[in-house]
């Protein structure tokens, strides 16, 4: 991904540049410090690969934060123009340890593709990372401050996080997208799944047994930042960019799946988007259900060094929407469906509409989904149960030309599952005779934040 990485490390050497106190401290209030101007200047910085030089650097702290400097490359100077916002990034490991930046550049030869100021490592570190948009390299600036400096820096970014008028779940994701690299990846938003108990579309995510990847998660939840090795979890899982997909249907009766999306984020960092489903089958006598269940989601990263995961945002796994549940009778038999039912706790979950799928006796199921479209029933799961004549010769009365009821459907619509413990979706139905010919299927999509 990336052509190029310089990392320059920046000395510092703090000047004012103004004849003010940088800190007043309140009377009432010795803790908190209020800065009229401050800047850090850096006289010059050496990439420690090449001869490249980051030169009369200042970077000056108000409510907005601006940066000025001369990058010189191979003997090339440009003027580099920053200005932007922090905002603080209480999530995961970083509560309170971290400010992230959203920065434009008014030098067209730069774009800027990161900015932060860390604390979790050793001292605070302002990072700023740019992309050269002639040669597309990649240079990132690291640069040492004071934790004065970075508590008048967080002050500011909570102020500004206060002014920022959107949902709690839009804000996650604006964070998300500050923390990430600015770099695009052409890959898809969403994921389409599709499986039924006839025909599985494999792909290549690493395979892990439940009891591996649940206890994966719990450590995360638990402690925000685990030693990879230390669980039966590959390093593939956040190595392997892009999108990867799990699904384990017969292990001792708990199958489920796992959708992954992961992305390089520098030098040493990968980033992982984990959403995990329960996907339960019950086929006992006359009773059938299928069940998609929202487990955990959450995104992780990697370092490559110190070889640990860390929680970046909990509960930030990838939306499941446009579910679609199926169950279906074949077609040689007698067997029908006498009721549907669809049950859950889903984002917007009066879209959900219930179907069935009549099809001649005796006839055969062509495509599964095609015949969902008959004596459609929305906001099904308030709805609940629909019971359906319960002979043959019943429903060829009701329906006409020799239809009966082989398959019942539901779909989602503009519902969604986002939240562990709270968030599935189950169709339910009852068949006149024994159900061990019943077969089941399920659709859904699944959303990227990163």
């Amino acid at each position: 991904m990336y052509k190029k990485i310089i990392s320059l490390v920046l000395v510092v050497s703090m000047l004012m540049i103004s004849t003010v106190t940088s800190f007043a401290i309140e009377p009432d209030r010795d803790d908190e410090f209020l800065t009229q101007q401050k800047s850090i200047y850096i006289n010059e910085m050496k990439d420690i690969n090449t001869e490249n030089k980051f030169k009369e650097v200042n970077v000056s702290f108000d409510t907005n934060v601006n940066i000025n400097g001369k990058l010189i490359i191979n003997d090339t100077k440009y003027e580099l123009q920053l200005n932007g916002l922090f905002y603080p990034f209480n999530e995961g490991v970083y509560n309170k340890n971290l400010v992230v930046g959203d920065f434009s550049s008014s030098s067209p030869d730069f774009k800027v593709i990161n900015v932060k100021v860390d604390t979790s490592v050793s001292e605070p570190t302002l990072i700023i990372v740019l992309m050269e948009t002639l040669t597309s390299n990649y240079f990132e600036l690291k640069s040492n401050i004071t934790n004065k400096e970075f508590e008048m820096i967080y002050n500011q970014s909570e102020t500004n996080l206060k002014e920022v008028s959107i949902s709690e779940n839009d804000l996650d994701k604006k964070l998300l997208s500050l923390y990430k690299y600015d770099i695009e990846d052409n890959q898809p938003e969403t994921l389409n799944i599709e499986y039924s108990s006839n025909t599985v579309r494999l792909m290549s995510a690493p395979r892990m047994s439940r009891s591996d990847l649940t206890a994966f998660l719990t450590a995360m939840n638990k402690y925000g930042e685990v030693k990879l090795s230390d669980y039966d979890i590959p390093t593939s899982l956040f190595t392997d960019t892009g999108w990867d997909h799990y699904h384990y249907t017969n292990e001792e009766n708990n199958p489920f799946a796992y959708s992954v999306y992961a992305s390089k984020n520098g030098s040493d960092e990968y980033l992982a988007q984990i959403t995990m489903l329960d996907t339960t089958v019950h086929d006992e006598d006359e009773n059938v259900s299928v069940q998609l269940e929202y487990y955990d989601g959450m995104v992780m990263s990697y370092n490559i060094y110190t070889k640990k995961a860390k929680v970046i945002q909990y509960g930030l796994g990838g939306n499941v929407s446009n579910i679609k549940l199926a169950l279906y009778l074949k077609a040689s038999n007698d067997n029908i469906f006498t009721s549907r039912c669809l049950n859950g706790s889903l984002k917007s979950q009066s879209s959900v509409k219930g179907l069935i799928g009549l099809l001649p006796h005796g006839g055969t199921v062509l495509t599964l989904w095609d015949y969902a479209n008959d004596e459609c029933i929305t906001n099904a799961i308030t709805q609940g149960k629909k019971d359906f004549p319960d002979t043959i010769q019943m429903q060829k009365d009701k329906y006409g030309d020799d239809n009966i009821i082989k398959a019942i459907y539901g779909e989602s619509g503009k519902a969604y599952m986002s939240r562990k413990d709270v968030h599935y979706f189950q169709l339910e139905g009852e068949v006149n005779n024994s159900s061990n010919n019943v077969d089941w299927s399920y659709k859904y999509q699944i959303s990227k934040h990163l």
